[in-house]
Formats: structure tokens, sequence, C-alpha cells
């Protein structure tokens, strides 16, 4: 089954009535559309169920409509290569899995697996290399990171960076970034050992507005870094996690965080601005 865009009113019409009745509620996951996606065959994928029957898939495929606010018809049709869409989570799916494992982990064990999964990616496997061979192996391999494994490291860095921030006492230093006389942004780090000459652990800037909220959010996640000569992820005002393409000249669009998980990073860093501007 495809949808088609040259539908009559009746077809119209019966995708108003099963788009109404749809249930887009419940976990969700980032997807980018790829050459020769339509909703069917991502639903039917997204279920990943053997025997699933027409009904199952049509059903998923009006969930994934209705999720993306794709209220017509025609605007179910219209995706296109590299859009970012949303998919629920089918229970008994590999994505419910993982959403499950993850939600059993702490901060730290999400980073620390998804560090494992992309070190196997990003560093060469003689373990005695160079740092120049590992910083070569990695710009060759950069590329082979899955933007669902991108998008994971960065919202377990989301995750980590919430947790710490509601400490006091969480031993990160920060120093203020100046336009002009007026102080508009600040970096955040976490330092090995809390010594303020060690290892930097993570590293977080953000920059204020004139009113001193929150403009956006450049960070590394703790564990492997993805680029070794700028922030691996952007966050903006909306919530949406970006990372840069291959030569750092835009970003692109990974994710975007659910309204509670951004609101609870928002309000754990906008305590910090507030603090460091009095």
């Amino acid at each position: 089954m495809f949808l088609s865009v040259e539908s009559s009113s009746t077809d119209q019409s019966y995708y108003s009535t099963m788009y109404r009745k749809a249930n887009a509620s419940g976990e969700k996951v980032a997807y980018k559309i790829r050459k020769g996606d339509n909703l069917w065959n991502i639903a039917k994928k997204q279920l990943n169920k053997k025997n699933a029957t027409n009904q199952e898939i049509s059903e998923m495929m009006y969930s994934i409509a209705k999720l993306n606010n794709k209220e017509t018809l025609e605007s179910a049709n219209n995706i296109k290569v590299n859009d970012i869409i949303y998919l629920p989570v089918a229970a008994g799916s590999r994505a419910a899995e993982k959403t499950s494992a993850q939600q059993k982990l702490s901060p730290e064990e999400q980073v620390k697996r998804t560090t494992a999964q992309l070190e196997k990616i990003l560093l060469p496997p003689d373990k005695n290399a160079s740092y120049s061979e590992k910083s070569v192996y990695k710009s060759k391999h950069r590329e082979d990171v899955p933007d669902d494994l991108y998008a994971e490291h960065g919202k377990a860095g989301i995750s980590y960076w919430t947790d710490l921030l509601k400490n006091p006492d969480n031993g990160v230093f920060i120093e203020k970034g100046y336009l002009g006389i007026s102080a508009n942004a600040l970096h955040i780090t976490k330092k090995e050992g809390d010594n303020r000459f060690g290892k930097t652990v993570a590293h977080l800037y953000v920059t204020m507005d004139a009113n001193g909220k929150l403009k956006d959010v450049a960070f590394n996640s703790p564990g492997i870094t993805i680029n070794d000569i700028r922030f691996d992820y952007e966050l903006d005002a909306n919530g949406n996690l970006q990372k840069p393409d291959r030569f750092g000249a835009r970003m692109l669009p990974l994710d975007k965080l659910p309204k509670e998980e951004y609101a609870q990073f928002l309000n754990s860093l906008q305590g910090y601005i507030d603090r460091e501007l009095k």
C-alpha cells in the first residue's frame, strides 16, 4: 500500500477519518527519511513484526501521520529525504526494548554505553596507535556514526548535565564570556577529580540574550568526543538537538528533546545563568 498524492476527495475523507482515530501517545523516536521511504514502509519497519497484518501496518502509519501533524493526505505524501520525523514506539519492537533499557540506566551509565558504541567506530583497532593516528582515523570515520547513535549520545549528555547541575556541590568550574563589557556567555566544565587543571570530562557553553535568558547551548557529552576541534552538539531555545556538518559550517537536525526533559535541563542551567549574572 502506497499513499498517492493524486487522490480523490473520497480518499481524503477516509484519510481524515483514520487520522482522527489514530493514537499517537506514548514513547517516540526520531527517524531520518531515506530515499524510497513512504509512511507505509516506514510503519512496516517500525512494527518490526514478521507477520504484521495490513491493519496493523495501517494503524501504525496513521499514528505516525498524527504524531507529525500530517492532517491531509497531501502532507502525508510530502516527506523528503533527510527530513526528521517522529515514530511511535511499537510494543515489542527493538526501539521499545532499547527505550526500556535506557530508562533503567543512570545518566553516567547511558553515556558509558553510547561511548563504547562510538569507540568501535571512531577509534582504530590498533590500541597502540599514536594521538595523530587516532585523530586521522576519527576524521575518516566520523561520517560512519549513524544519526540515531549520535543523537542518543547527545541526549545521554543532556541527562548527565541536567543531573550534574542540580547539585550545587558538583565541582564544575565556570568562566564568563563577554561581548564588550557585558557577560553574554558561560563556560561550564567538569574536570577529572574536580581539579581545575585536571583533564576535562565534559564542557558546556551557553549564550544568553540581553535579558539574561538562555539563547543556545553547545556542549560535549562525557566520554568520547566526536569532533576534536568544536563542540559535538548544539541545542537551541526550542529544544532542537543538532550536530555540525562535516565542514562545521552549519548545523544539522538530529532530534527534538521531549518538552519535560528540555524544561528540566533548562531550569537547571538557568539557575547558573541567574546566579552568575548577578
